[in-house]
């Protein structure tokens, strides 16, 4: 680990991509060697954090969208925007027109996103959910859960029981209900809270 590049993320680049940024809240601490490209189609909550080489990049057409109190391990990657593929001018190298159908990448507060994980266009990540290591998240994850793999895919509910949750959704007054939840898990076929141990 480079002093030098530890002085310049946190003296020099980190405050410049602050305010470049769409929106960033307080206390943003982008790892070292960390890269943003387009930050101002990026918007960031308080409290966020990365370790090393974090990778974000975007275009007009696929914002980035982070809540608060979300957390990134090192070498995690935000990629949002593709070329357009149907390009006939010449070969790909050459294109440089964006894909106008690309989706808004979306990463909910409280989510913790593990190391060398990708997020993807049309990615979106539910509040607290936490995405395990090297995974690649390309849709929906639903919120309080533990989703692991490439695609990831929720895998099972973060907490035992709905008491663990119900104390968690007070002490970060969360929008969401115990019974909202049980809806979404219900649909991505994971086990609800019912008053009883789930796992």
């Amino acid at each position: 680990m480079s002093i030098i590049k530890i002085i310049y993320n946190k003296l020099i680049y980190r405050p410049y991509i602050k305010k470049k940024l769409k929106y960033g809240g307080h206390k943003f601490r982008l790892g070292f060697d960390s890269k943003i490209h387009h930050p101002e189609f990026i918007s960031i909550g308080e409290n966020f954090y990365s370790g090393p080489k974090t990778y974000m990049g975007t275009n007009k057409y696929n914002p980035i969208n982070i809540g608060e109190d979300v957390m990134f391990g090192s070498e995690c990657m935000i990629i949002g925007g593709n070329h357009n593929t149907i390009y006939t001018k010449n070969h790909m190298i050459y294109n440089q027109e964006a894909d106008q159908n690309g989706q808004e990448i979306v990463i909910e507060k409280g989510v913790w996103v593990g190391t060398r994980s990708m997020i993807i266009s049309g990615a979106v990540i539910g509040e607290g959910s936490v995405i395990g290591a090297m995974s690649l998240v390309n849709t929906y994850i639903p919120p309080y859960c533990i989703a692991v793999g490439i695609p990831a895919k929720a895998i099972r509910p973060r907490f035992k029981d709905y008491r663990e949750l119900k104390v968690l959704l007070s002490n970060v007054k969360s929008k969401l209900t115990i019974s909202e939840i049980n809806k979404i898990y219900e649909k991505y076929s994971l086990p609800t809270y019912q008053g009883k141990e789930i796992r």
